[in-house]
């Protein structure tokens, strides 16, 4: 019989690439654009409010997995996820210009529900066979679902320059469906007691009272808010530039087409590295000194465009992009390992469900840094702004500390 040593990895490859079809939901920015072409009487609002959605359903599905969790099978709810985003995207192809409300429902809604409810499923079956490296397998999960809209969103949009974008949106519904169903056959959890790799050597991941809380202890806590509004101040920042990357190019050089596009590519390569990189880094170093780096990384981002603004160096402006994206890659899989560091394995799909609503409100960043834009008439007071949230959310980071151990722990480390 094959080795758990053996078994464990086809479960890390099963989950990435369901998380790479799944994580073309992300790709709005390359559809809005042959949305607005088609349709050229939907506003830049009319869009935009599309993206909304896409981050309010996300969380919720990704919220709502945590019920499920205990009530269905890891198959029905990878299977349900498969029936929802397929039929999202199915949806959006029969989309008509008088008929935007079927874009927000399909797109907005279904589709984004489902990958929110697949997000956490995938995740936190795949996380349980790595005990020892939750930090690198989560990386490794986040990294191909942030690489889908660099890997398959431009195959899409090549695809649908030729082809016409309703197809190949009927080809995503039947791709994303395709390989949810596959990884509901193959994914499961790891078999109570099973000798996990590294499991008896690095011990397993206790959390830090020395039991695992409950969902609402956890929302008790103090270190959940702290690591919560640091999430939220992260994200705004990274939200804040990340959805005008394009037009803060062009506002340092209105000529520099290829280099605003080029910039949207370098912040989807730095987000899938950095994911791979700080998840990596939270298990060998811990989270105190993976979260200041996350955070140093978006006080220099920050720091980078300012400057990049004075001199209006679009060198400067692609340094703070990459800093940016490489800062946004480690929010995800730090979330994930906090959470069973700190509160336990034990519920963690509701957990993690949980945490991760701190995206939505930071995905109001984009908004502030419009409302910024549309006030001053530049986008350079928005970054001063963000140096700020960046430096307390380093405040907070170092405000986070681990509750002492339970008396239960402690007599067991005592015999």
């Amino acid at each position: 019989m094959a080795t758990p040593t053996i078994r464990r990895w086809p479960q890390l490859l099963t989950g990435s690439l369901v998380f790479l079809c799944v994580g073309l939901i992300y790709a709005w920015s390359i559809f809005a654009g042959l949305l607005k072409a088609s349709f050229p009487s939907w506003s830049a609002k009319d869009l935009a409010a599309t993206f909304t959605l896409i981050m309010a359903f996300f969380c919720l599905g990704n919220f709502c997995a945590g019920f499920l969790a205990g009530r269905m099978t890891l198959r029905a709810r990878l299977l349900l996820s498969a029936v929802l985003t397929g039929l999202g995207y199915l949806g959006a192809a029969l989309v008509q210009e008088h008929s935007l409300w079927l874009l927000y429902l399909s797109y907005g809604v279904l589709g984004s529900f489902g990958v929110g409810l697949a997000y956490n499923a995938v995740l936190s079956t795949v996380t349980r066979w790595f005990p020892d490296r939750i930090g690198a397998a989560s990386g490794t999960l986040m990294m191909s679902f942030a690489c889908s809209t660099l890997v398959l969103g431009v195959g899409a949009e090549a695809l649908s320059r030729g082809l016409g974008w309703r197809p190949v949106m009927a080809g995503i519904a039947l791709l994303t469906a395709a390989a949810l169903a596959v990884g509901a056959c193959i994914l499961r959890l790891p078999e109570p007691g099973a000798p996990l790799p590294g499991k008896a050597a690095a011990g397993p991941r206790r959390p830090s009272g020395g039991r695992s809380c409950t969902p609402l202890e956890m929302v008790a806590s103090l270190p959940f808010w702290l690591f919560f509004v640091w999430g939220i101040f992260l994200l705004v920042a990274v939200y804040g530039l990340m959805g005008n990357v394009k037009q803060c190019a062009l506002e340092l050089d209105p000529s520099a087409k290829a280099v605003a596009t080029a910039a949207v590519t370098l912040l989807a390569i730095a987000n899938g590295l950095g994911r791979l990189l700080l998840g990596s880094l939270y298990d060998r170093f811990g989270r105190i000194r993976t979260m200041t780096l996350d955070t140093l990384l978006i006080i220099a981002s920050s720091g980078a465009m300012v400057l990049a603004f004075r001199t209006r160096s679009l060198a400067l402006m692609l340094l703070g992009v990459a800093l940016t994206g490489l800062a946004y890659g480690g929010v995800p899989p730090t979330s994930s390992a906090f959470v069973v560091d700190f509160f336990g394995a034990e519920d963690y799909p509701m957990k993690f469900g949980v945490v991760n609503l701190f995206i939505f409100v930071g995905a109001f960043g984009s908004a502030l840094a419009g409302m910024i834009k549309d006030t001053a008439g530049s986008f350079e007071k928005l970054f001063y702004l963000l140096i700020v949230l960046g430096l307390l959310a380093l405040g907070l980071n170092l405000m986070i500390r681990k509750p002492a151990p339970s008396a239960g722990l402690q007599e067991e480390a005592a015999s």
